[in-house]
C-alpha cells in the first residue's frame, strides 16, 4: 500500500493576529514537534487587516489580520463572505487539503465552511474536507449563520477544549453539532494548548485514523 501520507491542512489564525503569531503558538506548545510525522500544517492569513487593537500585541509583532468582525447587533459578521471566496481561492490554487485547523475564530470559520460544504453552498470546486481541527472553537453567533448547526455535520473532527477557556461553552456546543466528534480536554485556557501524554496520544489516534482513510481512498481510486 505504500507510505502513509502527511495530513495536508490548511490552518487559520485567531481574531487580530496572524498566520506567523499561528505558527508561534504551535511551536511554543510543541504542536510541530509531535505531530510531525502526521501532518503538513500550511498556515494563512486572513484576508481583512485588523480594524482594532490586537490582544497579543503584548508578545507578537504586528501586522495582524482577521477573517470577519460581528457587528454590535450580532447580526451580521461583517466580511465573512470575501473570507469565504479568499479561503476557496488559497484551496482550489494551493490544494489538495485534506482539512482545516483553526484556533478561535479561525475555528469558528472553519465551522462555517465545512457545514457549507457539506450543504453544497461553497467548496464545490475542492474535494469534500476530511477533516477538522478545532482549537478553543465555537459556533458563530451571527443571525445569518443561527441554523447552520443545525443538521448534524459528518465530517470528522477534532475539539481541543480548555477546561478554563472562556469559550469553553461555545466550544462544547460546536462539538455537539459534529456525528460522532473526537473532544480533548486540557486544563489550559485559550490557548494552543500544550497536551499532555493522553491527550497527545488522542490527537495522534485522530490523525492516523484519517491517514488511514486517506490512503485507502487512494488505493480504491487506482
Amino acid at each position: 500500500m505504500g507510505s502513509i501520507k502527511k495530513l495536508r491542512l490548511l490552518c487559520l489564525h485567531s481574531f487580530r493576529t496572524s498566520a506567523h503569531i499561528f505558527q508561534k503558538q504551535m511551536e511554543r506548545a510543541m504542536w510541530t514537534q509531535h505531530f510531525e510525522e502526521q501532518l503538513d500544517m500550511v498556515f494563512l492569513d486572513a484576508p481583512h487587516q485588523a480594524a482594532g487593537p490586537s490582544d497579543v500585541a503584548a508578545v507578537y509583532d504586528p501586522p495582524y489580520f482577521e477573517w470577519a468582525n460581528l457587528s454590535d447587533d450580532r447580526k451580521e459578521f461583517r466580511g465573512i463572505d470575501d473570507t469565504i471566496a479568499y479561503v476557496t481561492d488559497y484551496l482550489t490554487m494551493h490544494g489538495p487539503f485534506d482539512g482545516l485547523m483553526g484556533f478561535s475564530q479561525g475555528a469558528i470559520v472553519s465551522s462555517i465552511l465545512v457545514a457549507l460544504q457539506q450543504k453544497g453552498a461553497v467548496l464545490q470546486g475542492v474535494p469534500p474536507l476530511r477533516c477538522c481541527v478545532f482549537v478553543g472553537g465555537g459556533r458563530s453567533r451571527a443571525e445569518a449563520f443561527r441554523d447552520l448547526y443545525e443538521t448534524p455535520i459528518r465530517c470528522p473532527s477534532l475539539h481541543l477544549i480548555g477546561d478554563n477557556d472562556f469559550m469553553k461553552l461555545s466550544s462544547q456546543k460546536l462539538a455537539s453539532a459534529f456525528q460522532n466528534p473526537t473532544v480533548v480536554r486540557h486544563p489550559q485556557g485559550h490557548v494552543v494548548p500544550k497536551l499532555d501524554d493522553a491527550a497527545l496520544k488522542a490527537c495522534q489516534i485522530f490523525f492516523a485514523r484519517i491517514q488511514e482513510a486517506a490512503q485507502e481512498h487512494r488505493v480504491s481510486a487506482l
